[in-house]
């Protein structure tokens, strides 16, 4: 049987929570930062080819 998270979690030490929250904060960092780059990308190859847009006046 599956032990839930939460109990795995209350056996770890203050320390090894800390670390992997700070792990896990870095991760997700990363993960946004991949997808803006990606969007960026993305952005860049829709609007090659293409005039700039107008700007209002």
């Amino acid at each position: 049987m599956a032990k839930s998270f939460k109990r795995l979690r209350a056996k770890m030490s203050a320390e090894a929570r800390a670390k992997a929250e700070q792990k896990t904060q870095e991760l997700l960092k990363e993960i946004l930062l991949t997808e803006a780059a990606r969007a960026v990308s993305e952005t860049n190859q829709n609007s090659e080819g293409r005039p700039p847009p107008e700007s209002p006046e």
